[in-house]
């Protein structure tokens, strides 16, 4: 059992973290025009922030219901990798 969790829990970040990566471009790149170059760390920020309750969340619930931790990581996931793609354009720039 502890094997196919940890597969399941694999999957599930690599998934996230496509997801994230990309959107994360994608909204930088959207709100670029509206607020010029300080869209990005702001967009960094908010979804760290954002990402840490719901980690948090998902280790709680891991007593509870191993798909909904597993359901709650996957959003924590793509929240925390939506900052890793303009991190490196923020330094890059």
């Amino acid at each position: 059992m502890g094997d196919s969790i940890s597969s399941i829990f694999g999957a599930v970040s690599i998934v996230a973290g496509i997801i994230g990566i990309l959107s994360g471009s994608v909204l930088g790149q959207k709100l670029r025009p509206r607020f010029k170059q300080s869209c990005d760390p702001l967009i960094c920020g908010w979804t760290m922030l954002a990402s840490v309750p719901l980690m948090f969340a998902s280790l709680m619930l891991a007593d509870v219901s191993i798909i909904a931790a597993i359901a709650v990581t996957f959003f924590a996931v793509i929240l925390y990798y939506m900052s890793l793609a303009l991190s490196g354009e923020i330094i890059l720039v």
